[in-house]
């Protein structure tokens, strides 16, 4: 949704924000940004609305942006930025933290807190009576727009709400008459006849009476919605679905056995590895790179810095801007239908690694998913689909997590990273069910550490790496990963983690042949658990070699805490 939006040209970057808030919002950068009066404000949301009512398109309806929820940077507070200029998030909402709460709490002021004016209408209404509540609606709606009497079917902002300003007042109006504080502006753009709103009402009605939803549960309530408005999806595509005679339901052509893959993400740092891996094998006749950037010098500059190969041949290499949210996944229709027609194999990694962004993030990346489906559902080779998945998209599942699809909704870790990997991973457990033809595989990975067969480095952006450096400076190492004693640690090493999934997804086929009750999961993950005080003396040596101190060892809970004084003193210094 972000970078859909930000591609409008008087846009330069957007966000969106809302994170544990019963409503999403965003936060627009205009390319020339300037202090705007309230009627400015508003003719700028309008000439941004057309291309964020696509980006809601690809959204649950619970998590579309409404113009009530859109705030603008100010001219002389930018974005945070990297050195690299990438908007960096919590920088970014530190900066307009009062804003953003002042925006949710005049949107909460505009439908709870004014008194009611002229426009509700004087009336008796039971809550439990449908009737009663359809002509409250009718009649306050008929006074806001100054029309006739709507019929229950007429959707409200087609005949007569002409703007957003009279549906915050409606909302306001339904808001206290029926004494629901769950009752939002969303829920009119979600409901926006008079029947399906008397329906709303009474269902929230219903909720208020037994107890609000606590933030947990309107966590999981979202996840659960997210599933079903996907799985309508994936129902429509399935009955779309027509495979004809030519369709090579057993995949690769018998005679060549040659393989045709799709990778996404390869850029990134395991994508990178699993590249290599790729062009390494030689039953692997073409990869096409499906990326957010087009041509190879992104592969070429990630790949150096990982001390891979970065030769990649026009012959055994294609790198292809996509944007698998998209119609034909963002490609040219041409490109589209020949891969489409070669492809054996995918390889799902492309997934935004971002444990602050909320679930309505990564809804584009869903419908990624969902596009990716299709796309292998139609195939000519019924391509073997593999998708890498997170242990954190289980993390919260009681005892020991089986090789299977997990239906339990709060089994991820609550967080948007970990629940969108959780529907992604129970969307393709439920593709396999529909489209038999189609081998689906889940790849739930763990810690990925450095290499151990190549001169490359682990990313010293990681935590492990962050923690390591940080126990340079300090002069101290935890002596445990938190604070228990019993830390664990069951890393896998790029390198030989994307040798695995390659060999998985490979011989997924077989798998399924085997296994026919649908979505194969792994967990590549260490089956040896190394203890922490069993790794630290060699940490310790080989990150203080050549040097006069040691590092000493320290609880946990003490090494955080000469973290926090330490960035307290940094910050102190700064100001």
């Amino acid at each position: 949704m972000e970078q859909q939006i930000a591609h409008h040209p008087e846009v330069r970057a957007a966000l969106v924000i809302g994170t544990h808030r019963f409503q999403t919002a965003l936060l627009v950068e205009l390319i020339s940004p300037q202090i705007l009066s309230t009627v400015e404000r508003a003719e700028a949301i309008e000439r941004i609305w057309p291309i964020i009512q696509e980006a809601n398109q690809e959204c649950p309806r619970h998590a579309k942006i409404t113009k009530s929820h859109i705030l603008f940077t100010s001219p002389d507070r930018p974005m945070g930025r990297s050195g690299k200029g990438t908007v960096q998030r919590q920088p970014t909402l530190d900066i307009y933290a009062r804003e953003v709460d002042k925006l949710y709490a005049d949107a909460d002021k505009m439908s709870t807190s004014a008194p009611l004016d002229n426009s509700a209408p004087e009336m008796e209404i039971d809550i439990n009576d449908s009737r009663s509540i359809s002509r409250f609606i009718n009649d306050a709606n008929s006074q806001l727009v100054g029309s006739t009497t709507f019929q229950d079917e007429d959707d409200l902002f087609i005949r007569g709400m002409l703007d957003s300003l009279q549906a915050l007042r409606l909302t306001r109006i339904l808001k206290q008459t029926f004494a629901i504080r769950e009752l939002e502006i969303t829920t009119l753009y979600t409901n926006p006849s008079v029947k399906s709103l008397t329906e709303a009402i009474i269902r929230l009605s219903s909720v208020h009476e037994s107890s609000k939803l606590s933030s947990s549960e309107s966590r999981l309530q979202a996840i659960n919605d997210s599933l079903v408005e996907y799985k309508t999806i994936l129902d429509g595509i399935a009955h779309e679905d027509h495979k004809t005679e030519s369709t090579d339901i057993n995949g690769v052509n018998a005679a060549s056995k040659e393989k045709v893959v799709i990778l996404t993400g390869s850029t990134g740092a395991l994508g990178s590895y699993i590249l290599q891996t790729l062009l390494t094998s030689s039953t692997v006749s073409h990869i096409y790179c499906l990326n957010r950037t087009a041509g190879k010098e992104p592969q070429i500059k990630r790949s150096q810095a990982h001390g891979l190969r970065t030769e990649f041949p026009s012959n055994r290499v294609t790198f292809l801007h996509a944007d698998l949210p998209q119609k034909y996944l963002g490609l040219e229709r041409e490109i589209f239908a020949k891969i489409k027609d070669s492809t054996t194999h995918i390889i799902h990694n492309a997934w935004p690694v971002n444990f602050n962004i909320p679930l309505s993030t990564f809804y584009p990346n869903i419908k990624g998913v969902i596009n990716l489906i299709g796309f292998a559902s139609t195939a000519f080779h019924a391509p073997l689909l593999m998708f890498l998945s997170s242990l954190s998209s289980v993390s919260n599942f009681k005892g020991n997590v089986p090789e299977t699809v997990i239906n339990d909704i709060i089994a991820s870790l609550p967080m948007g990273y970990s629940e969108s990997k959780f529907i992604a991973g129970n969307l393709l457990a439920y593709a396999a069910d529909k489209f038999p033809h189609v081998p689906i595989s889940i790849a739930r990975i763990g810690q990925i550490a450095g290499p151990v067969s190549t001169n490359g480095i682990w990313n010293k952006q990681e935590w492990f790496p962050s923690l390591v450096l940080s126990s340079i400076h300090l002069g101290i190492i935890p002596e445990s990963l938190d604070s228990t004693d019993d830390s664990k640690v069951d890393w896998v090493p790029i390198d030989l983690i994307a040798d695995i999934l390659v060999e998985l997804n490979f011989n997924a086929r077989g798998d399924q042949n085997q296994h026919t009750n649908g979505a194969k999961v792994y967990h590549p993950v260490d089956p040896v658990l190394v203890p922490w005080n069993s790794l630290l003396p060699k940490i310790i040596e080989s990150a203080t070699h050549g040097k006069k101190n040691k590092l000493v060892p320290v609880p946990f809970v003490k090494w955080i805490e000469h973290v926090r004084k330490d960035a307290e003193d940094l910050h102190s210094k700064i100001d």
